[in-house]
């Protein structure tokens, strides 16, 4: 799925501190759901940095080169024989930031190039760059109502229902006749 030297990239030995958004890395995403097969490295887009409690957090979106059918709002595609190359792909990718997660920089998930010692594959440029700006604002403006792949929201509360009643109930048992003739006096 990626070149073993990145195109556009030179290699620095502390990758992690110039990790930004836009890069590709080599990053052993989770498969959707539970199996035996451990995760394979895959190339996978950094959709932004975050600092929290003092640590620095990815966010990651899953990349494929399956042509498998996607919602393509949440897309970047890199099909550019020129952004494949800067990107160090070997085939056109499509990166799917409705299937996201948050790690920390130090995650062993990330895969280190064995001589280059990054996890840096390559840099989104051009038509895809500009795509991934697109998304970026989808996914913080909050547009993006879908949950990653099933996993549920912790700040998710349930909300109390309300039952109005417009009308009495009504039994339905019909009245015991004797009940009705010693109510009406007869």
């Amino acid at each position: 799925m990626h070149s073993p030297q990145p195109a556009c990239q030179t290699s620095h030995p502390d990758w992690r501190s110039r990790l930004c958004a836009g890069d590709i890395v080599a990053y052993r995403f989770p498969h959707e759901r539970d199996g035996d097969e451990p995760p394979k490295v895959r190339p996978t887009l950094v959709l932004a940095i975050h600092v929290e409690n003092g640590q620095r957090i990815a966010t990651l979106a899953y990349g494929t080169s399956s042509g498998r059918p996607r919602a393509p709002r949440l897309l970047v595609p890199v099909t550019d024989p020129d952004e494949l190359a800067c990107a160090s792909l070997r085939k056109p990718t499509v990166f799917d930031a409705a299937r996201r997660l948050r790690v920390p920089l130090d995650d062993p998930a990330f895969e280190p190039h064995p001589v280059l010692n990054t996890a840096v594959i390559g840099q989104l440029t051009g038509a895809a760059a500009a795509r991934l700006a697109l998304v970026q604002r989808q996914v913080t403006r909050g547009s993006d109502r879908r949950l990653p792949w099933g996993r549920a929201r912790p700040s998710c509360t349930p909300a109390p229902i309300k039952h109005r009643r417009n009308r009495p109930l009504l039994s339905c048992k019909p009245p015991d006749r004797r009940d009705i003739n010693t109510q009406s006096g007869g």
